[in-house]
């Protein structure tokens, strides 16, 4: 039955994951409003000199640009594009529609990114000309207009929301893997360690689906603040190197290796002067970029002179990080194209190539993470074996004398509580061995072992301190209601152990208690207490047993025949 459950469930799985892929791929068709349709206004734009405009790479010197737009091309629509550092008005027969101009709250003039606009047109009829009159524009960067047309605002949303859809859930996937590796490294590094190497991958990893996610996108349409995120996207290219190269750092053990500190300092001066500078207004970061660039350049050589040399002498095992190195390789070969694409053909899409790259990156990283977490789950599983095995006895099943030095040493790190110690030694054991042999020795100390865990193992610590002997702290503000409790199901649970098992000698142990104040920092006093109280319980034990032995053999004794016929027959 369980395997059927699975094989629903499974189904369940896939079916809704088929679902909501079709739901982002499979386009609808359909016929109806004339809105849905878009008029292409990009083009026929002139500057205020009277020269041909284009609107993408904005003539910084000009004051506007303007063109006649009709009443049937305009049709009921919104004036709709994307801007990119800019700051405007827009103007219809000379009236002010639109004001985009947010200086106020930012003291960088215009240095927005992008920035998505739907404007509605009043109606008119005929010809009406429409200025976008520019305000303010920074010369450090590059000022323009993409994606105008004419449509309805639903249409244009759905439509930017479609346009490298796949490229922006390609980037999202990306940053997500990323970020649960990445918190997954902390957590582990917080606890065990050694988990370095995977925070910088998921550190990398985000850090490259930030810098490719594609510009007009859903994460334009979700971003409050535009200049944010322009910031991202360059402080994100700037802290690029640092996990690339701390990972090269850690794989090649070439930790001290004064190139990669060099490297890894320079990016980091290179990210601090951004945030100061690009803050002040002083630098834009564009003009940043080049910087960012030459030490993207300079690591990358780094990165592959500490492969080849931890290669030559035996340092790098590619075996278990050949497909990785193979990863990172192509996303910084990418990048490298990217950048000469840049400086050449100057698009829009500074990132393309990259982007082709990273679901092989990602189906790269997830394989080595996979693996490597199987490995160390293995390791981990081995080390606490070893760590039960070194810390519990292997007879009883309950901690052993390393476990009890071991806690000892936490008591005396505490400087406050009060604990109850219990001490416990297993009566005749030595007859149990001499008279019915080791193993039933053995049995008689399990049993004991068990009577004290059933007893006290939901309230403290047990331990096997020696052959017959055992250790019990209670610690807390009940520990001494703890203490009467347990000692009461502990002479229970041996009377009922006697009782249904029978043993040739009757499992009996002596105690003694003693409690300790932890501010004390002398638990060997309240130990020595304890064992003492122990022994004194053992005596007293031994001396009742004793005289209930007398007892029963003087009870046992006949007296002679003729005593009997004396009493019966009495002489006169």
């Amino acid at each position: 039955m369980k395997k059927i459950y699975g094989i629903i469930n499974s189904f369940s799985g896939i079916l809704i994951i088929v679902l909501m892929i079709l739901s982002f791929t499979v386009q609808m068709n359909y016929k109806g409003s004339p809105y849905a349709d878009a008029v292409g206004f990009q083009d026929g734009w002139l500057y205020d000199t009277g020269e041909t405009a284009d609107i993408e790479h904005i003539d910084k010197t000009k004051n506007y640009i303007h063109r006649y737009i009709s009443s049937e091309e305009l049709n009921g629509q919104s004036l709709c594009f994307m801007s990119r550092n800019a700051n405007f008005s827009v103007y219809v027969d000379d009236e002010k529609i639109y004001d985009f101009n947010p200086r106020e709250s930012n003291r960088k003039a215009g240095l927005y990114g992008d920035y998505l606009h739907m404007i509605p047109i009043p109606h008119f009829k005929g010809n009406q000309p429409i200025k976008i009159q520019l305000q303010n524009l920074d010369s450090r960067v590059s000022v323009g207009f993409y994606n105008m047309v004419l449509q309805n605002s639903g249409s244009y949303l759905s439509n930017i929301a479609q346009t490298d859809k796949a490229n922006f859930f390609i980037c999202l996937i990306t940053f997500i893997i990323g970020f649960i590796i990445f918190v997954f490294g902390i957590i582990e590094q917080a606890s065990r360690g050694n988990m370095v190497e995977t925070m910088c991958l998921g550190s990398f990893t985000m850090l490259v689906s930030v810098w490719t996610v594609p510009k007009p996108s859903i994460l334009l349409m979700l971003a409050g603040n535009s200049s944010i995120l322009r910031c991202v996207e360059y402080i994100s290219l700037a802290i690029l190197p640092i996990p690339v190269l701390t990972f090269t750092a850690l794989v090649t053990k070439r930790f001290g290796s004064p190139i990669s500190v060099i490297c890894i300092s320079s990016a980091a001066v290179n990210l601090f002067a951004q945030l100061v500078l690009s803050g002040a207004d002083v630098f834009d970061y564009t003009e940043m970029l080049k910087a960012s660039h030459a030490i993207m350049l300079i690591s990358l050589i780094c990165i592959i002179a500490a492969f080849l040399s931890a290669y030559k002498t035996k340092e790098l095992y590619l075996k278990n990080t050949g497909i990785m190195i193979a990863a990172i390789s192509l996303i910084l070969i990418s990048g490298m194209v990217d950048m000469i694409r840049y400086y050449t053909i100057h698009g829009m899409d500074s990132a393309k190539v990259t982007r082709l790259s990273m679901p092989v990156f990602v189906t790269a990283l997830t394989f080595y993470e996979i693996r490597k977490l199987i490995n160390f789950q293995i390791k981990s599983g081995e080390a606490e074996l070893m760590e039960k095995l070194a810390m519990e006895d292997s007879l009883t099943g309950i901690k052993n004398r390393n476990a009890f030095n071991s806690y000892e040493q936490k008591l005396l790190k505490r400087d406050s509580g009060i604990c109850i110690f219990i001490h416990f030694d297993v009566n005749r054991l030595k007859k149990v061995n001499d008279n019915y042999g080791h193993a039933e020795g053995d049995r008689h100390i399990k049993a004991a072992a068990d009577v004290i865990r059933k007893s006290f193992g939901n309230m403290g610590e047990c331990f096997r301190v020696g052959g017959d002997e055992f250790f019990v702290i209670l610690e807390g503000r009940k520990c001494r209601t703890n203490c009467e409790t347990g000692i009461k199901n502990f002479l229970r649970f041996q009377e009922e152990y006697n009782f249904s098992e029978k043993p040739p000698v009757l499992l009996e142990m002596a105690y003694g208690t003693a409690e300790y104040d932890c501010s004390m920092k002398n638990p060997e006093v309240a130990e020595s207490l304890a064992d003492s109280r122990m022994y004194e319980k053992k005596r007293l034990m031994k001396a009742n047993s004793f005289k209930k032995n007398i007892n029963g053999t003087l009870n046992d004794i006949k007296p002679p025949e003729f005593i009997h016929s004396a009493k019966k027959n009495p002489m006169n």
